[in-house]
């Protein structure tokens, strides 16, 4: 009567009993890899949100310090101009006060 060998079948399962593991500890490892990048990722998204918020809040009070700005330097131009209009209303005036005299003094 012929038997199966019993040692061939014992080296193709510890082959396969190491393909196995070793199929697991890679498995587990590119898990774990994967866990921590994407606790990383999760880490960096935070920091972009918070940078985002900050840079939002910076841009609305600066744009609230060149409003105040731009507001007040137009309010000085403004009374610039009004002091200029009135100083050369006063000027005008005296001008046609000093061509009415010569033309008395000259009839």
């Amino acid at each position: 009567m012929a038997r199966p060998d019993d040692d061939d079948g014992d080296a193709g399962d510890d082959w396969e009993g190491t393909v196995n593991k070793m199929t697991r500890i890679t498995a587990g490892h590119i898990k774990n890899l994967g866990h921590a990048l994407h606790k990383k990722n999760d880490k960096l998204q935070d920091s972009i949100d918070d940078f985002v918020k900050k840079d939002q809040t910076q841009d609305k009070h600066l744009k609230a310090h060149i409003d105040k700005v731009v507001k007040s330097l137009g309010r000085e131009v403004f009374g610039k101009i009004h002091t200029l209009e009135h100083s050369l209303s006063a000027i005008s005036q005296k001008l046609d006060e000093q061509k009415e005299e010569k033309k008395e003094v000259t009839e």
